[in-house]
């Protein structure tokens, strides 16, 4: 007896992989889980220049990462926790620029990245 895919339309049965967008419940997530960093950000750049504010933008995106990009958020993650410890001279030290632009790229793709200037 063949399985009836009108019961399942495609979207409910494979939702997140036929979009590439975050769903609102991710966005909705986002809003709550990163409010206070996006206000930390709005707040920074009233007083600031964006380069001033950059730490407090790569903290927004790396909340917003954890919700839609979870992959290239602990990418991100990591690379901020060598840098922290690194032991080096200062021109060894790892920028993490390539794991910010992966992470930023990410979230351009899902739709949700907040970018203030």
């Amino acid at each position: 007896r063949a399985l009836s895919l009108l019961r399942y339309p495609p979207i409910q049965m494979f939702g997140s992989l036929f979009t590439w967008k975050a769903t609102e419940e991710e966005k909705a997530r986002i809003d709550k889980r990163c409010a206070v960093r996006a206000s930390a950000v709005r707040v920074c750049l009233q007083v600031n220049t964006a380069a001033a504010c950059d730490s407090f933008q790569k903290d927004l995106h790396l909340c917003q990462g954890h919700v839609v990009c979870p992959d290239a958020a602990a990418e991100f993650n990591k690379c901020t926790l060598t840098v922290v410890n690194h032991t080096g001279t200062v021109a060894t030290t790892p920028t993490c620029d390539k794991e910010i632009q992966k992470m930023r790229a990410c979230l351009r793709a899902k739709g949700v990245l907040e970018v203030y200037a």
